[in-house]
């Protein structure tokens, strides 16, 4: 609705300008407004593209990827809204040049009807109505919103939000004694199915009638959980992963949609499903068909039990072959394949296992080839009919595990990662029209049980350990869908008001060091930046608070520079604490001269209550390595090599 009220603004004051003439206008007053017009539209424009890929305006998913990068997403499924985009902008270039240049002057019995003041009225009102649609479009306010929580540093959590949390966050770590007994013995292997934002509303008849007739038949088998919900910091693939087996949401160190890329270890702090089975000997085996680095999943990975990890690159190498890829990765034929020869090789060992994997077809219209080989599908294409396909491959899949001399030790668990995007086009409408839930079945338990319990994709791995053999047990805000006592459950604002509030607490578990218990080491030659054991590649700015706690990090992983700042250190004109930028030294001035190459880093540093600070260049990329003492440097300021220093704002001081 607001966005319909931003653009009507935008209309609204565009046709009363236009229509207004130009008689009392001068050139720098219509300058001004076809500026002000055009800012406005583009703003508008922004909104659009966003929307058209989340369907839910700016969310933490937008940011996350803004900053984390899109390395190994497939670029061809956005070439549509790319030229949409562009055609959008084209439009508002040319209509604020017309505004500029062409727009009508009255006849004069028509001035003499309209006095100049009316008109430089109407004109203003014109400026006053883009300003209010930049105000009233929902860009605005998701912006507020995300900006709010990424201000919300670890040492300002309310003694009350830190209770609440406390309350209803079990940490799992209890789980491990019971789980290291000599009396534990694995009643089951299982294979973890993540399919990409295939969503339970496809499974409704009324809506999408023979769609995934198979994994309906499945789910009748099953032990089914038919209300899931993905509230905020689990709406996309990674975040996904880390509700589903983690039980939370995914709130990254420097603030919502913060980038890790590069860091060592992905939320060290928090316990999840795989830390526990690893714990007690299972083999945990991930294979995926896009790119391992693609949002962190590699890191994620690592960091929590698991053993193998396989993605695009290390299955298939430097392989171009269409039949095999499409733009995210390895068709789902090929993936499905590859995961079940990986299952003979793991049950027919005596090691307990879990082998998980995401599909890939249904990120967009990508089809395996299979589908159209086995009659599935015919020469026409849409969203649903990569539905269809997944449906049938995924089928195939359980089917030849089941046949297999090891499928009754095995679970079957099949579930979506997340909600479908706006990148289900055609399906969107339709998905629109019907309560949407994520898809949670697990077969192999010898029971079929349908469960429609108010829960989140959160409660999905405190629900797995319950088939396991520990039942009723939480796993961090997650529980047990069978216990029929989940958060959302009880109270009906758990997964909107409630989780929102823990933020502050949950991005503790990035266990951030505190700089003054280390010297800050900056490898030159490595571009890394390590405090402790903890290791973040440079371009990179650390807001630390009076304690020397760090509360946020922000990494540069954007290879274009554009825009009036530049994409990182704008973050240094934000910064309310001690800030430490490493960064390429062009990006500042002195009294000195600084380096200007892309091999020439700076090590800056500033206070709360000052806008200059203290710089020191860092030897050549080839060789050298530095080593400071945070609180030498910056209450004694006892090194020769800094001297006073300010960030370059503006681009054109960057050449």
């Amino acid at each position: 609705m607001t966005a319909t009220i931003s653009h009507l603004l935008i209309a609204f004051g565009y046709t009363a300008y236009y229509t207004s003439g130009r008689t009392s206008s001068t050139r720098w007053k219509r300058l001004a407004f076809s500026v002000v017009f055009l800012i406005a539209y583009l703003y508008s424009t922004i909104f659009f593209v966003i929307n058209s890929m989340t369907g839910n305006g700016i969310d933490d998913s937008v940011l996350y990827h803004m900053k984390h990068g899109i390395k190994g997403a497939g670029k061809r499924q956005f070439d549509g809204l790319i030229c949409n985009a562009l055609s959008l902008a084209l439009i508002g270039f040319v209509l604020a040049i017309a505004a500029y240049r062409y727009s009508p002057t009255r006849r004069q019995r028509f001035r003499r009807k309209l006095e100049s003041t009316s008109i430089q009225q109407t004109q203003m009102i014109s400026i006053y109505a883009f300003i209010f649609s930049i105000i009233a479009n929902p860009l605005s306010s998701g912006l507020y919103q995300l900006h709010k929580q990424s201000n919300l540093a670890a040492d300002q959590v309310s003694k009350e939000e830190e209770r609440i949390f406390q309350q209803l966050y079990h940490d799992p770590k209890h789980i491990l004694t019971p789980l290291h007994d000599a009396s534990f013995a694995p009643n089951k292997n299982f294979i973890y199915i993540y399919m990409e934002s295939l969503e339970r509303t496809y499974f409704d008849q009324q809506l999408f009638p023979h769609v995934v007739p198979r994994l309906r038949k499945w789910e009748e088998k099953a032990v089914s959980f038919t209300n899931l919900i993905s509230p905020v910091g689990t709406t996309w693939t990674v975040a996904g992963l880390v509700a589903s087996l983690c039980g939370i949401p995914l709130v990254t160190a420097g603030g919502s949609g913060n980038s890790m890329q590069g860091v060592n270890e992905f939320l060290p702090g928090v316990t999840c499903l795989p830390d526990l089975l690893h714990g007690v000997g299972y083999h945990q085996t991930y294979i995926g068909g896009a790119d391992l680095d693609f949002a962190g999943k590699r890191n994620f990975l690592a960091t929590h039990g698991f053993d193998t990890m396989l993605g695009r690159d290390e299955i298939l190498g430097n392989t171009t072959d269409t039949m095999l890829i499409s733009d995210w990765g390895i068709h789902d034929d090929t993936l499905l394949d590859i995961v079940f020869d990986k299952y003979i090789e793991l049950a027919s060992n005596k090691q307990p296992f879990g082998l998980y994997t995401l599909t890939l077809d249904t990120h967009d219209v990508h089809p395996s080839r299979r589908c159209f080989d086995d009659g599935i599908l015919v020469g026409d294409r849409s969203f649903v009919d990569s539905i269809r396909c997944t449906d049938y491959l995924v089928d195939k899949f359980i089917n030849r595990v089941l046949d297999t001399d090891y499928g009754n030790d095995t679970l079957i668990i099949v579930g979506s990662d997340h909600l479908a995007m706006e990148f289900a086009r055609d399906a969107i409408p339709t998905l629109k029209r019907g309560k949407r839930r994520n898809t949670f079945f697990v077969l192999g338990s010898n029971s079929s049980e349908t469960y429609d319990i108010s829960g989140t994709i959160m409660d999905v791995g405190a629900t797995i350990l319950s088939f396991l053999g520990y039942s009723g047990e939480a796993l961090g805000l997650g529980r047990d869908l069978r216990s029929g006592e989940t958060l959302t459950s009880q109270d009906p604002n758990f997964a909107t008001a409630v989780l929102q509030k823990m933020t502050s607490s949950i991005r503790q578990f990035w266990n951030l060091p505190n700089i003054r218990d280390y010297l800050i080491e900056i490898d030159v030659m490595a571009q890394q930046l390590r405090i402790g054991t903890r290791v973040y590649p440079i371009p990179v700015i650390l807001n630390v608070n009076a304690h020397g706690d760090i509360d946020s990090i922000t990494l540069d992983n954007i290879e274009e520079k554009t825009g009036a700042y530049h994409p990182l250190l704008y973050k240094y004109t934000e910064s309310t604490g001690n800030t430490i930028a490493l960064e390429r030294c062009k990006y500042f001035e002195s009294m000195l001269v600084l380096g200007d190459s892309e091999e020439d880093f700076c090590f800056f540093i500033k206070d709360r209550a000052s806008a200059t600070g203290q710089i020191c260049q860092l030897p050549p990329l080839k060789s050298g390595f530095v080593a400071v003492d945070f609180d030498v440097i910056r209450w004694k300021a006892t090194s020769d090599c800094f001297i006073d220093a300010i960030v370059k704002e503006r681009i054109g001081l960057w050449t």
